[in-house]
């Protein structure tokens, strides 16, 4: 069944060319739509892996919500799937489909009310400009841990272990495992990227990756209006 995307309106808080958020405002912008996803695998006991989400949009009847993810973070054997916001309430959630070579993956949450992040060209971007993360890192014990970087490079090739292959943006705002899916936002709030890994090595710090929205939104848009890239 092919599922449409409606994005909410813009909303009134303030627009970006009112200047800048500070940091304490951009958390409050965006915690709301980052959001905790649990994976269960096997006999949906077991915890296969904790990652994070961000709330993207609704189908048209506003009976779905869809939840970006990473790929890798969903691609389990017989998986369940829970979500959990950030005050703690947890959903069952539904794969849409999933992309190994841009690690972009989309869940379906049913008649909910979350709040869906805003979204902006990643395209603007350039090195230097000030970013956030936000996201779950080692998973729901530390939920919405909100850190900050700079943008250290733009469109870099990256081949991860775990198959994918994209131009991502290089950064130095701080992630971590359980990281995987969130949010990297840029200094108005709007997310600019989703977060998927880092170089991790003795010798090397603050080397962290996120695919550009620009990448995501073609991603998801085939796969909810198809199941697949």
């Amino acid at each position: 069944t092919k599922l449409d995307l409606v994005q909410p309106p813009a909303s009134e808080e303030k627009n970006p060319a009112d200047g800048p958020l500070s940091a304490k405002e951009i958390y409050k912008k965006v915690h709301e739509s980052s959001v905790g996803v649990i994976v269960y695998s096997g006999n949906a006991t077991q915890v296969y892996s904790e990652g994070t989400g961000v709330v993207m949009g609704y189908n048209s009847d506003k009976t779905a919500t869809y939840i970006i993810t990473c790929a890798h973070v969903i691609n389990a054997k017989n998986p369940k799937f829970v979500v959990q916001t950030a005050d703690g309430e947890q959903f069952d959630a539904y794969i849409v489909g999933l992309d190994v070579k841009t690690d972009i993956g989309v869940l379906r949450v049913m008649g909910t009310d979350l709040k869906p992040a805003d979204f902006a060209d990643s395209s603007a971007l350039e090195v230097g400009d000030e970013v956030y993360a936000i996201g779950n890192p080692g998973g729901m014990q530390f939920f919405g841990s909100f850190t900050n970087g700079i943008v250290s490079a733009i469109a870099r090739p990256v081949n991860s272990p775990v198959g994918y292959e994209v131009a991502c943006v290089q950064h130095t705002a701080p992630i971590n495992p359980g990281n995987s899916g969130g949010a990297l936002v840029n200094e108005y709030g709007q997310v600019v990227g989703i977060t998927s890994s880092k170089i991790i090595a003795i010798d090397t710090d603050s080397v962290n990756y996120s695919i550009p929205t620009n990448v995501m939104k073609r991603v998801v848009d085939s796969l909810i209006a198809n199941g697949y890239v």
